[in-house]
């Protein structure tokens, strides 16, 4: 479950909501963003939505750590020293 809120509003009256949380993964504080448009209607009447009702979801993942380190390109002097060393 995440709690989100309301971004916008479309003119054509659906909502874009949006929900974040940050939980840690391999020692790495990760946050995870989950975008989407809905439709008023679906809302229950405790205020809450399912996925699935969501239309256009994005999900986006950030990192900030070891891991997110490791899935960058290196330096151009790191490249270097990589290829002359053969790896």
């Amino acid at each position: 479950n995440l709690a989100g809120q309301v971004i916008a509003v479309l003119s054509s009256g659906n909502l874009v909501v949006e929900a974040q949380r940050v939980v840690t993964i391999n020692g790495q504080k990760e946050t995870i963003i989950v975008r989407g448009v809905l439709r008023p209607g679906d809302v229950g009447s405790d205020n809450t939505v399912p996925s699935t009702a969501l239309a256009n979801l994005e999900i986006e993942l950030k990192g900030k750590g070891v891991v997110s380190d490791a899935t960058r390109r290196p330096n151009p002097l790191v490249r270097a020293l990589l290829w002359v060393i053969g790896f």
